[in-house]
């Protein structure tokens, strides 16, 4: 009758490409697809960095036809059997996610899910980071360490900057579409700082995600001139949070939210220079907008939440603007834009601005009407237009005197 298992004991070699397993005991159950391999080896070839891999495990078990899992499991680029550097997993699940696209009938790209405990990175015979619990793809490097800098400056002093795969240090598997990350950092003239940063993606909606702490003991310098150099924080515990969010809704609605707070005025230019010297206004505001055609409609709400800026808050703005409407057989075109507002000046603490901080209403409406006439070559545009504008704070009276 047809063979249902097979033991194996001795030398054993089994060679696929460029893999090939060494073990001294495997037995393999063909009917339900399981597997133990006992004291194995397997090496493989890296072709896109041009080195082995070495795998050693003191069991291997293959525990259905897409799930394996590992004991003492050494991972390496050394042939020896205690290797200069190495990775050391005391358990380890793996489950081949990959796909079959029904649409197309064709295998998806690999993926897998593996699933790690005790997870210890040696050199030689000493443990230089442990991690009890770890997730992977397997797409990337396994280790949750993203990248590490170090630097000296005289404002920072030696500094340390690390970033870590935020998802495998807390064990989950990062869901399609994210990439978070964990900032650990330390700076000698400075302190202790960590944070976290997300970005996500999905069909329907985009965001990003960005907290940030250090308990800061020094002081910044922000330009050449004595007003901008030595200058102490009002507080010692620093930091920001921000979240963007954009999402598209159904009958064209779009919602975009965005929230921004820092600890103090000087944080984001000091700590995030790049960002305060090209990127936009930190702001705290919700905004629903519909596009169709030539039309658009509109809410703003917006309000203040750091108290060291200036900022007109919105509580909130609508707006409705018309572009382009044909009239009588395009004889006319029509224009037309309208605001009504509910409106609040902020002044920043530390400002000498004087100027009334309560609430007021601002409606504006404009209306062109253009009337198109042709002669080649050529093309005349008469139009006629109107505005109107209306502030209950006055705003539209001054003097001059």
């Amino acid at each position: 009758g047809a063979i249902e298992a097979i033991y194996m004991s001795g030398d054993v070699i089994i060679t696929e490409g460029r893999r090939t397993i060494r073990a001294d005991e495997l037995y393999y159950d063909f009917t339900r697809k399981k597997a133990l391999v006992i004291n194995a080896v397997m090496r493989s070839f890296d072709a896109s960095r041009g080195i082995p891999i070495y795998v050693r495990a003191a069991k291997l078990r293959q525990l259905a036809e897409n799930k394996f899992a590992g004991e003492n499991v050494t991972l390496t680029s050394s042939e020896f059997y205690l290797p200069q550097i190495s990775l050391n997993i005391s358990d380890v699940i793996i489950t081949d996610t990959t796909t079959i696209d029904e649409r197309v009938g064709k295998v998806s790209d690999s993926s897998y899910d593996a699933q790690m405990r005790d997870v210890r990175l040696k050199l030689d015979d000493k443990t230089i980071f442990y991690w009890p619990i770890m997730r992977s793809n397997l797409q990337r490097p396994d280790t949750p360490l993203k990248s590490v800098h170090v630097g000296y400056d005289n404002t920072w002093g030696a500094s340390l900057e690390t970033r870590w795969y935020l998802a495998r240090l807390l064990g989950l598997l990062e869901a399609e579409g994210t990439d978070s990350t964990f900032a650990l950092d330390y700076y000698g003239k400075r302190g202790l700082g960590s944070g976290v940063e997300i970005d996500y993606e999905r069909e329907n909606y985009f965001g990003r995600l960005l907290g940030y702490i250090i308990q800061d003991s020094g002081e910044d310098r922000l330009g050449r001139t004595d007003s901008r150099k030595d200058l102490e924080p009002p507080s010692k515990l620093r930091g920001r949070f921000f979240w963007q969010h954009k999402h598209f809704l159904p009958y064209n609605w779009q919602l975009t939210t965005e929230t921004s707070y820092a600890s103090d005025e000087n944080f984001i230019e000091g700590y995030y220079r790049s960002e305060f010297n090209v990127g936009k206004e930190q702001e705290t505001y919700i905004h629903l907008k519909r596009i169709e055609d030539n039309w658009a409609l509109s809410f703003l709400g917006k309000g203040r939440l750091n108290n060291f800026v200036d900022k007109l808050e919105e509580f909130p703005s609508a707006e409705f603007h018309l572009t382009g409407q044909s009239l009588f057989d395009d004889m006319f075109t029509l224009y037309s834009d309208s605001e009504v507002s509910q409106l609040r000046q902020r002044i920043g603490e530390k400002h000498s601005i004087a100027i009334n901080e309560k609430r007021f209403s601002f409606v504006s409406h404009r209306t062109e009407f253009d009337m198109p006439l042709y002669s080649a070559p050529f093309k005349i545009v008469p139009f006629v237009a109107g505005t109107f504008g209306y502030d209950d704070r006055s705003g539209f009276r001054r003097s001059l005197v």
